[in-house]
């Protein structure tokens, strides 16, 4: 019988740890990461009847960065598009602003704040293992947030191997504690695992990798 794993991303846990491998390795051409076949890759520590059942990418699109940089949104768009195309579900949700005030000076600060990734992934987690999707449920991410989740899901399904993969530079002990199994990914392994240039989409348009990407 076979092993279906499927796989919760933290979007921009991982994006933000692509950046640090970036720096690394002394390069700015990593972000156009194909995630489907870096996951893929590593199939083979869950046994020879391990198979891909799915991958869940989770994330928001910075829409408050556009003054700044015209092009961010588009950049993450089309690299979400490639995702698509290489048949991840996609689960995309918003930054919210929040006005706080400076302890010091008193002065309003604006701030803004990815919001419902984290509730959206451990709610992803319960709802697959509640329909009996997957034998082994792998949460991509190095945020200790997502422990709530991890632990109803051990507690509520124990017959279930919850695990964890921590992007590269993204290393949580708490989450490691918790999981059944836990493995790390390199840095390095982000180059291995490009997307090609250009992408055709289903629809037959083609898209091409943004600068420094």
């Amino acid at each position: 019988m076979a092993n279906r794993v499927t796989f919760l991303v933290d979007g921009f846990n991982l994006y933000f740890s692509v950046r640090h491998a970036e720096t690394a390795l002394g390069t700015s051409h990593l972000r156009w990461l194909d995630v489907s076949e870096l996951l893929s890759s590593f199939l083979y520590l869950f046994g020879r009847d391990a198979i891909l059942e799915g991958i869940h990418f989770f994330t928001a699109l910075p829409f408050h960065r556009h003054r700044y940089d015209p092009g961010v949104v588009q950049r993450h768009e089309r690299h979400l598009q490639a995702l698509k195309a290489s048949g991840i579900h996609l689960h995309v949700a918003d930054f919210k602003r929040k006005s706080l005030s400076c302890p010091h000076c008193g002065r309003e600060i604006e701030r803004f704040e990815e919001k419902e990734t984290d509730v959206a992934l451990g709610v992803k987690a319960i709802e697959l293992l509640h329909l009996d999707a997957c034998d082994t449920l792998v949460v991509v991410s190095g945020d200790t947030d997502f422990a709530p989740a991890m632990r109803a899901a051990k507690r509520l399904f124990p017959e279930v191997q919850v695990c964890v993969a921590f992007p590269h530079a993204r290393f949580n002990a708490e989450l490691q504690q918790i999981a059944d199994f836990s493995f790390r990914i390199r840095g390095a392994r982000y180059a291995e695992h490009q997307l090609p240039d250009p992408v055709r989409l289903p629809d037959g348009r083609i898209i091409r990798r943004p600068r420094d990407w």
